[in-house]
């Protein structure tokens, strides 16, 4: 698996750490996409079971909410096995390439906005590392209110304890949650492990071919 790709430094430290790793895609964000291209048709390998399980969950002809989606490679999966995906975003570098292939992708700010919906699914892989903590709750909230009953959440976390200038690299097969969905929402973990790094990176999202 490629390594991800270190975000750069962002020259303003006065903002808060959520804006500063926003600012720092909206300088790679391409870059990001190349590293993480899918090779061949498939979902990501290191998110293909969650995925291929909130799949199987979601009725037919279900709706899925995509936080952070990115390039958009893991939508594509999702959509190519017959489920619609609002794909959301806060970094406008990020939208525009989608644009650029054909996606439509909402503005979104996790940490603020709400999130639509009834959905039967919620995905979020490899985003809320980008959250700062005290946020999270808030935000689990929003992703219960705005799932259907019986939906599920897929969310890809990092393992175990990380500290400041730690960065997710690869990850390890989807396991169960431990406590963490939100109330009545099954949820699934793809979770991460941690290796050296200068600033925080989302895990990357090869196709496993």
């Amino acid at each position: 698996m490629t390594p991800g790709r270190r975000i750069p430094e962002p020259q303003d430290s006065s903002d808060s750490a959520n804006r500063r790793t926003v600012d720092s895609y909206e300088r790679i964000a391409r870059e990001y996409a190349d590293d993480t291209a899918p090779e061949s048709s498939g979902a990501a390998e290191f998110s293909g079971e969650g995925l291929r399980r909130l799949v199987d969950a979601v009725p037919a002809g279900g709706t899925a909410l995509e936080v952070g989606s990115g390039p958009g490679w893991d939508a594509d999966f999702v959509e190519s096995q017959g489920v619609a995906v609002r794909r959301t975003e806060v970094a406008a570098a990020f939208i525009d390439f989608q644009a650029d292939r054909g996606k439509h992708v909402d503005k979104l700010d996790i940490t603020s906005d709400e999130l639509g919906g009834p959905y039967d699914a919620v995905i979020a892989l490899a985003v809320l590392q980008h959250v700062e903590r005290a946020q999270i709750p808030a935000f689990l909230l929003r992703v219960a209110a705005a799932l259907r009953p019986g939906g599920v959440f897929l969310v890809a976390i990092r393992e175990g304890s990380v500290s400041a200038g730690r960065s997710v690299t690869r990850a390890t097969p989807t396991s169960p949650c431990s406590g963490a969905s939100p109330p009545s929402a099954p949820c699934w973990t793809t979770p991460g492990s941690e290796s050296s790094g200068d600033s925080p990176a989302k895990t990357p999202r090869r196709a496993a071919g």
